[in-house]
């Protein structure tokens, strides 16, 4: 019997939080600036001492609360200026602005606001006392800030990760975004998220377990599996790709050439044309594979002086296969497939009295198709495409084949 990496994944809810010790931040998580004022005096040693102190006070805190993706930034301008700076498209959730202004006494005055989405929200002022009295109030400071940050959100639910194989590293994705590494625990805001657990061989990222999890405000969800010794062999096609470049879904319009590979009739000469729409879902069963959906029209037609033709395929069809990216922005897939086609032949002999006779019909027939696109990123996430495909339909036993070549545009996402 195969063995599976993940052995087994439980997701438990209870009505609890309990603090548990994280190792990553994450970009589902609401991110939080801290812009600390460097416009203390002269920066004088203690006026140094004293803004770190706060400043690592505050971080320490909001990063025990395991809730928010933290980053720093020093700034010497107003508040209006910063924020303008930002832009509307930044997507920090909030930002915290932390000042100190030097007394004669020694002490200081902290100046404590949050803004968010633009808005301002909640401020507040403290002095800061010289001797051992400046930690506790820098602390009662610090946990001020953290619930009026958490006051912010609707609510956040824990995740615990509990692994009881060998210990190896793993990484840890939530709808598709990177969580981190080895964590054992972290909290999300309340929705559902896609969980996948990958290893790493040859910097390559293997999916190794997934669940869906429905995070509820104050939930705690735990997921159990036990790690092999070794990650799962990366398949060689895989490792032609560049592990940088994920993509989930394509879509993809092309204008194609078609030469039918059968005669019609004699030695008259064919034309045919196609127009071929994709949609392909990345990464559905492993890592690379593909499985997709075409649809399209198809028009071959000749006009001699006797005999005319046309014939008109639209088919629809289900397709699997395996895609590749040799460096960033680039695509190679190959897929293939079947589903069903409607047919609509017309045929017109005229003869020497000039009499016209007409035949013809409709129907519907199994249809294949074999597919080969290479793409390329133009802006993302649009693209450009060379498309080569083989497409068939079977009537009345026989298959008729025609190949195709062409130009596209879509987009991947």
């Amino acid at each position: 019997m195969k063995r599976f990496d993940i052995l087994l994944v439980t997701v438990i809810a209870l009505a609890c939080s309990i603090a548990l010790p994280l190792a990553a931040q994450n970009s589902i998580q609401p991110a939080v600036v801290l812009a600390v004022f460097d416009d203390v005096g002269e920066n004088r040693a203690e006026d140094l001492e004293a803004r770190r102190l706060v400043t690592t006070t505050i971080e320490g805190r909001l990063r025990a609360d395991r809730r928010y993706r933290l980053s720093r930034q020093a700034i010497e301008e107003d508040v209006d200026r910063f924020l303008s700076a930002r832009g509307a498209d930044d997507d920090s959730s909030a930002v915290v602005m932390i000042r100190l202004a030097p007394r004669r006494d020694g002490s200081y005055r902290v100046e404590l606001d949050i803004w968010s989405t633009g808005d301002y929200r909640w401020s507040t002022e403290e002095e800061l006392p010289t001797g051992d009295d400046r930690f506790l109030i820098a602390d009662a400071l610090a946990a001020e800030l953290s619930r009026e940050l958490g006051a912010l959100y609707p609510g956040f639910g824990r995740i615990r990760f509990a692994n009881t194989g060998a210990d190896a590293d793993y990484y840890v994705f939530a709808d598709g975004r990177y969580l981190g590494a080895n964590i054992t625990a972290i909290e999300l805001p309340i929705g559902t998220y896609d969980l996948e657990m990958r290893r790493r061989e040859d910097e390559f990222e293997h999916v190794i377990g997934r669940s869906t999890i429905d995070v509820e405000r104050n939930g705690l969800y735990e997921l159990r599996f036990a790690l092999g010794e070794r990650p799962p062999t990366v398949p060689a096609i895989v490792r032609l790709s560049d592990p940088e470049d994920r993509w989930k879904v394509l879509f993809d319009v092309s204008s194609l050439y078609t030469i039918p590979t059968f005669e019609i009739a004699g030695d008259t000469d064919e034309q045919s044309v196609m127009g071929l729409a994709t949609a392909l879902f990345n990464d559905v069963l492993f890592r690379n594979h593909l499985l997709g959906f075409q649809a399209g029209v198809l028009s071959t037609w000749y006009n001699e002086d006797s005999l005319s033709s046309e014939l008109y395929v639209t088919p629809v069809l289900a397709t699997t296969g395996f895609a590749i990216g040799p460096v960033a922005g680039v695509d190679l897939v190959f897929h293939f497939g079947g589903g069903l086609a409607a047919t609509t032949s017309d045929f017109v002999y005229t003869d020497t009295d000039g009499i016209e006779q007409r035949f013809g019909g409709q129907g519907v027939t199994p249809a294949y198709i074999g597919t080969m696109q290479f793409g390329f990123g133009i802006y993302d996430p649009f693209r450009l495409s060379l498309t080569t495909t083989g497409f068939g339909v079977v009537e009345d036993g026989e298959p008729y084949t025609w190949i195709a070549v062409g130009l596209g545009v879509g987009a991947r996402f």
